[in-house]
C-alpha cells in the first residue's frame, strides 16, 4: 500500500504530455489546460511537456499556474519531432524524483506518447493515455502507408511496438463510448470512459434582454438570427458549408440571418484556410452578413449573444469542446451526423444532417429559424444534458481520483 506523499494530492506530482500547448488553440489543447488548472485548484503539481511548435515560443514559462516546458526548436519538423522525443525521454529519466505520475495527451503520438513508454520501462513510474480522437486507434494499430514519410513512420513505430506502449499504460482514459468500444475493435478495453467536461460557471444561457445587452457591446445586430460556429479554420471544420448555405438562404429572400466565425488560427502547424473563407464572402457579396472573430477569448459572450449554432465538421473528432460550450450556453445545435457526435447528445435528438449534404443543413437552419419557441425548447435539453453529463467539476473529480489512484 502506497502510503505518504503519494497518497497526499497536495504533493501529488504529474507531468502532461502532449505536443502542441496554449498559446497554440484547439479542442485537446483547451481542454487540458481546464484540468492542469484544475487539478493545480486540487492541490497537484502539474508540469506540461511539450514541443516548439514555431519559433518565438519561450522554453519554459508559467500559464495560469501552469508549469510549461518546450523542446526541440527546429524549422525541419521531422527533426523537431525526433528531437522531442529524445528530450523528453531524457526528461522523464533524469527527472524522475520530480513527478509521480504521467499524463499523455496523443495529438501527435510520437512526441507526446511515445517517450512515456521507454522512460516508463526504466523509472517504473506509471503512465496514463487520454483519447483525443476517434482515429486513435486506427493511427496505431493500422498499416496504412499514405506517402513516404508515413511508411517510414510505420518502419520506426510498428503497429506491434504502439499496442506495447498502448498495453503497458496504466489505463486508456476514452472520451466516449464510441471510442472504447473503438479501442475494443483492436482487442484494448481500458473500461473507462472520462469525457471532456465544459466550464457551467463560464458556459451558461441568459436570457432574451441579457442578450440584447451583450450583442450591443459586441456590434452584433439585434434584429437578425445569429449563427454561430467556433472552432480552426481548417477545411475538414467544414465552414464553408454554413456560408455556402447562408449564401442560399439570403438569396432566398432570408436577410434576416447573420452569420459568426469564431475561429482559432493554426499559426505554424497546419495551412490554415481562413483565406480561402473571406475570399468566398468577398466574393459572393456577403460581407453585411458575415463576421469572423479571430482567437477570441470570450467565445462565452458571443455564444450567449447567439440564436443557434451550426457544427458541420468532417474531422473525426474526439469529444468537441465547441460542442460542449454551445450546449452548456443552451443554443439549438445543428451538427454533424457521425458517431463521436452524436453520442455526446441527448437519445433521438433530431438536428443532425450529412457534412456532405447541404441541402439537409439548409432544412434544419430553415426550421429553427422560423421559431423561437422551438429554438428555446431544444436549448433547454442540450444545456439541461450538459449540465447533468459534462460539468467540468465532475470531470476533474474522475481525474483526481485516477491519479491518486496510481
Amino acid at each position: 500500500m502506497q502510503t505518504g506523499r503519494f497518497m497526499n494530492q497536495n504533493n501529488y506530482r504529474i507531468v502532461i504530455l502532449i505536443d502542441r500547448y496554449l498559446p497554440i488553440l484547439g479542442g485537446a489543447q483547451n481542454n487540458i489546460h481546464q484540468v492542469a488548472r484544475d487539478l493545480i485548484n486540487e492541490g497537484f503539481q502539474v508540469t506540461v511537456l511539450t514541443r516548439i511548435v514555431f519559433p518565438g515560443l519561450k522554453r519554459q514559462e508559467s500559464i495560469d499556474s501552469v508549469r510549461v516546458i518546450r523542446f526541440s526548436e527546429s524549422r525541419n519538423r521531422l527533426v523537431s519531432k525526433m528531437g522531442c522525443i529524445i528530450a523528453i525521454v531524457r526528461y522523464l529519466i533524469t527527472q524522475k524524483k520530480d513527478y509521480d505520475a504521467v499524463l499523455c495527451v496523443p495529438c501527435a503520438k510520437h512526441t507526446d506518447l511515445f517517450p512515456a513508454f521507454p522512460a516508463s520501462l526504466v523509472t517504473g513510474k506509471p503512465y496514463v493515455v487520454r483519447t483525443t480522437s476517434m482515429s486513435l486507434y486506427e493511427g496505431l494499430l493500422t498499416i496504412d502507408f499514405k506517402s513516404f514519410p508515413d511508411v517510414m513512420k510505420k518502419l520506426l513505430f510498428p503497429p506491434l511496438l504502439w499496442r506495447k506502449v498502448l498495453n503497458n499504460a496504466s489505463t486508456i482514459i476514452n472520451q466516449s463510448v464510441v471510442i472504447l468500444d473503438r479501442g475494443r475493435q483492436h482487442g484494448l478495453d481500458s473500461k473507462l470512459v472520462i469525457p471532456n467536461g465544459v466550464d457551467t460557471n463560464k458556459f451558461y444561457s441568459v436570457n432574451r434582454e441579457n442578450a440584447m445587452i451583450k450583442r450591443q457591446s459586441l456590434g452584433i445586430p439585434k434584429t437578425k438570427i445569429v449563427i454561430t460556429n467556433t472552432g480552426r479554420y481548417v477545411d475538414v471544420k467544414n465552414q464553408i458549408a454554413l456560408l455556402k448555405v447562408a449564401k442560399e438562404l439570403i438569396l432566398d429572400g432570408h436577410e434576416d440571418i447573420f452569420i459568426l466565425l469564431l475561429g482559432a488560427i493554426e499559426k505554424g502547424q497546419v495551412a490554415d484556410n481562413r483565406e480561402q473563407l473571406v475570399d468566398f464572402v468577398q466574393s459572393n457579396s456577403l460581407g453585411d452578413y458575415v463576421r469572423f472573430v479571430d482567437d477570441a477569448d470570450n467565445v462565452d459572450d458571443y455564444l450567449q449573444a447567439s440564436d443557434i449554432f451550426v457544427f458541420p465538421t468532417r474531422h473525426v473528432e474526439g469529444m468537441s469542446n465547441s460542442l460542449l460550450e454551445a450546449m452548456a450556453t443552451g443554443l439549438p445545435i445543428i451538427a454533424s451526423g457521425m458517431e463521436q457526435i452524436t453520442c455526446m447528445f441527448p437519445k433521438n435528438y433530431p438536428y443532425f444532417f450529412n457534412p456532405e449534404c447541404n441541402r439537409e443543413l439548409k432544412d434544419q437552419l430553415l426550421d429553427l429559424a422560423r421559431s423561437e419557441t422551438k429554438r428555446h425548447e431544444i436549448g433547454k435539453i442540450v444545456e439541461d444534458h450538459a449540465q447533468e453529463n459534462y460539468a467540468l467539476t465532475s470531470t476533474i473529480l474522475r481525474y483526481k481520483s485516477l491519479l491518486l489512484s496510481l
